[in-house]
């Protein structure tokens, strides 16, 4: 089940990650604290230099709150 917070993000991986970031109204540093990922890292995906790895989307995940029936529709490669 997605709200309409779920489905109107839209964009690449880092536009995604960014729009999660300020809804929460989370710093880079504070989602790199719950997260336990870097902020270098976290600041690379979200201007689209790359993208994690499973493990870190699933932590970055579960630090936003995504639900897990979104773990392949929470962004949009």
């Amino acid at each position: 089940m997605t709200t309409e917070d779920e489905t109107d993000i839209v964009g690449t991986f880092g536009e995604c990650l960014r729009t999660r970031r300020r809804r929460k109204r989370w710093s880079a540093r504070q989602l790199s604290e719950v997260s336990g990922i870097s902020q270098s890292a976290i600041y690379g995906w979200e201007h689209d230099r790359s993208l994690p790895a499973y493990e870190y989307r699933m932590a970055l995940r579960l630090a936003l709150g995504v639900p897990r029936d979104a773990d392949y529709g929470w962004w949009k490669p």
